[in-house]
């Protein structure tokens, strides 16, 4: 019983990271044009690949740690 409520809120808090993702791959694109148009057509490809890498995969990251390590020992 127990379990199956900490699987409930482990896929609640992956569906909202997934929403996290996604808002902020937008946020970032639009942070990119804006970013692109002020330097007169360079894109800012590091802003794009390290806010999108490091921002929410760590999200995951942390929500697998912690399935892995607290709801498997129970």
């Amino acid at each position: 019983m127990m379990n199956s409520i900490l699987e409930s809120i482990y896929l609640g808090l992956k569906v909202i990271a997934v929403f996290l993702w996604v808002a902020s791959s937008i946020g970032i694109g639009l942070l990119a044009a804006e970013d692109t148009q002020e330097s007169n057509g360079d894109p800012s490809y590091w802003l794009i690949f390290f806010s999108w890498l490091l921002g929410p995969t760590s999200i995951f990251w942390a929500l697998n740690f912690i399935y892995l390590r607290l709801i498997d020992r129970l």
